[in-house]
């Protein structure tokens, strides 16, 4: 039976899980740390532990490893596998390196398919060729975590370039207020709303205002409106704009969907727009990767012109 190595990077730990030829879990994803503020050389030697390490049990339950797919984040030139992530205090020390090559490099690797590609990017693939997704057209995707991730979707492939979409797909560079989406629709946008309601104790998050809420803390709530305002504010002309279908939400923050989505359900609703709420968007984008070591999805960062 084959098997596919997925690799979730990111910059607090690295989730690492085999998947099957049809794209199925195969064990519990293993996590490990990342490591991402040290140096080169103990980056690269946690990487190669950690293939090594998923390779080693394809192999002891007797599968035959397809490829290795690695989903990590940005700024990432995904078709040569260097990574352009410089002075945020995580990978630093792997800026302007081939990780590509070092990772083919390995004995354990020989002759293996390896493949990169951002996390967001993975989760609107999956969503929309396996998921829910697969029953529209023209779907708008945001994965909410610790910042704002997107994607555009039509007729199953990414389209990240032309007059309908943002540059690249990416609406966290997007101008909103004071500043950029990404620094409103996410978990840190989110504590900017708990730290000016100067309520609750310094280092509240997401969860915990969630279960405030969830209590009937009135405080939590005004938040939870306040944070679903602003999405039914700033996301509905991008979706009017590409003409979708459907908008579906994903990440942490979104476990939370309940306390937040009905002003934007409603803003959507006026559009002639559908709403859905990913159930596993971490999965999808897991399972996107196999989909595009075997080719069954085009790769967009061979293939980003709208309509190529």
């Amino acid at each position: 039976m084959k098997a596919y190595l997925t690799l979730d990077v990111g910059g607090t730990q690295i989730k690492s899980a085999l998947l099957s030829d049809t794209y199925e879990p195969l064990e519990a994803a293993v996590r490990y740390p990342a490591r991402s503020a040290e140096g080169r050389d103990c980056i690269l030697q946690n990487l190669t532990g950690i293939v090594e390490a998923g390779l080693g049990r394809a192999a002891a339950k007797g599968y035959t490893t397809a490829g290795v797919g690695i989903a990590f984040p940005g700024p990432f030139d995904y078709a040569r596998g260097v990574s352009l992530i410089q002075g945020i205090g995580k990978y630093d020390a792997l800026y302007g390196f081939s990780l590509g090559d070092f990772l083919r490099s390995l004995p354990c690797m020989a002759g293996l398919p390896l493949l990169f590609a951002n996390d967001a990017d993975l989760y609107c693939l999956g969503e929309c060729l396996l998921g829910e997704g697969r029953n529209y057209e023209r779907v708008m995707l945001c994965c909410i975590g610790t910042g704002l991730g997107s994607g555009f979707v039509e007729k199953g492939r990414l389209i990240k370039s032309g007059a309908r979409v943002p540059p690249d797909g990416w609406l966290f560079r997007q101008p909103f207020r004071d500043g950029v989406l990404d620094g409103w629709l996410s978990a840190t946008g989110l504590r900017r709303l708990i730290g000016e309601a100067a309520v609750f104790p310094a280092g509240t998050d997401a969860k915990e205002l969630a279960e405030a809420a969830c209590k009937g803390d009135s405080a939590s709530l005004d938040i939870w409106n306040t944070f679903g305002d602003m999405l039914a504010e700033a996301l509905p002309p991008y979706a009017r704009r590409f003409g979708a279908q459907a908008v579906f939400l994903g990440g942490q923050v979104t476990r939370s969907a309940g306390l937040f989505t009905d002003s934007l359900s409603a803003a959507l609703k006026e559009e002639g727009i559908r709403l859905h709420i990913s159930a596993d968007s971490s999965l999808s984008a897991m399972q996107a990767l196999p989909l595009l070591l075997e080719g069954k999805a085009v790769n967009p960062y061979t293939s980003n012109r709208e309509g190529a």
